[in-house]
């Protein structure tokens, strides 16, 4: 009996130990420190809900002049050893918010989500080509130019491309997640970076098109993910112009055309769609639009065979070398092995 007294007693110190009983005295202070203001008024008492993980968690409603209302969450979660809480609050949502409506916009939209009764909001917009993502981040520092101190939005713009969605998954590697404020631009060729990367790698023409050989080199030179051919007597000669996917996939179906093309090897047909015969004798085709079902295939003699994962349209180094002899390695292998 003594030993499940004691058991109880270690385990309610473990439970409470390092949590804060927040009151509404505390709850003010937060807001005074963090607003600089006294000017504004706290619930009497908090509404208990009671999270995803669980746990029940504190809801205090704040009132500030000039209709603003907003949240600040006690939140209890399990730490390292033991539970714990801490407090956060949503008002630099609702004030994003209140801007964003105050303002006229053209392609962005405010996006929301509740979780907890605790607001979040961005901008975001979708683009398709260079033009159409420079039009995304001039409409954002327009809208954030006049914006007060202390206000931020959080933006995200989105590429929209053929291979974007594949079941449940998402190939976003070439959105721009970023934040707009007064007195701080967002840099298009900021936003340009992880977009490029990803048309590189993806060899999408038409959006290559729209960028100078120099600005494409200076992506990829250097870069970790730059692809290199491995010859024969193992010497490497980097491609000024081929990356391999950020995500550490390897390399797209369009890139590996490409590699064949650059070592001789014969190949038929283009990016949409193209064949050759492998080293081991048999006819290998591959499209980005070979998908059934919401997963990635390719041909080998005329039967469909799905690649390792079903969001999978990127091929491996081993894959490549064991059915084209061609050995291909990133600029970070490099860099591995000099370590």
């Amino acid at each position: 009996m003594r030993k499940r007294a004691v058991l109880t007693a270690a385990l309610s110190l473990v439970l409470s130990g390092c949590t804060t009983k927040y009151e509404k005295k505390d709850i003010e202070k937060y807001v005074r420190d963090l607003t600089g203001s006294i000017f504004f008024i706290v619930s009497d008492t908090p509404e208990d809900i009671t999270g995803e993980d669980g746990y029940t968690d504190h809801l205090w409603t704040v009132q500030e002049p000039g209709g603003i209302e907003y949240r600040v969450l006690d939140n209890y979660y399990w730490g390292m050893e033991a539970m714990t809480n801490s407090l956060y609050t949503d008002r630099d949502y609702v004030l994003a918010k209140r801007y964003f409506e105050s303002k006229g916009h053209r392609d962005l939209v405010l996006e929301e989500t509740v979780d907890e009764r605790m607001l979040q909001v961005q901008a975001a917009g979708t683009f398709t080509d260079r033009e159409g993502l420079r039009q995304l981040t001039d409409e954002m520092n327009e809208l954030m130019q006049d914006a007060e101190e202390g206000i931020s939005l959080r933006c995200t713009f989105r590429f929209d491309h053929p291979s974007r969605y594949i079941g449940d998954y998402v190939q976003d590697d070439g959105d721009y997640r970023g934040a707009g404020s007064a007195g701080k631009e967002i840099s298009c060729r900021e936003a340009e970076a992880c977009w490029l990367h990803q048309i590189i790698d993806m060899r999408y023409e038409e959006q290559l098109a729209a960028f100078t050989e120099e600005e494409i080199r200076a992506c990829v030179e250097g870069n970790t993910n730059q692809i290199g051919i491995v010859s024969e007597d193992s010497t490497v000669e980097f491609q000024p112009d081929l990356l391999a996917s950020r995500m550490m996939y390897g390399i797209s179906f369009g890139t590996f055309l490409e590699l064949l093309r650059r070592t001789g090897y014969p190949v038929e047909g283009d990016r949409k769609q193209f064949t050759f015969t492998g080293t081991d004798g048999s006819e290998y085709t591959f499209s980005d639009s070979f998908r059934k079902d919401g997963a990635y295939y390719y041909l080998k003699d005329g039967e469909t065979v799905f690649t390792e994962y079903y969001f999978y349209n990127h091929l491996e180094p081993k894959f490549v070398e064991t059915i084209s002899g061609i050995r291909y390695l990133e600029y970070w292998q490099t860099k591995a092995v000099e370590n």
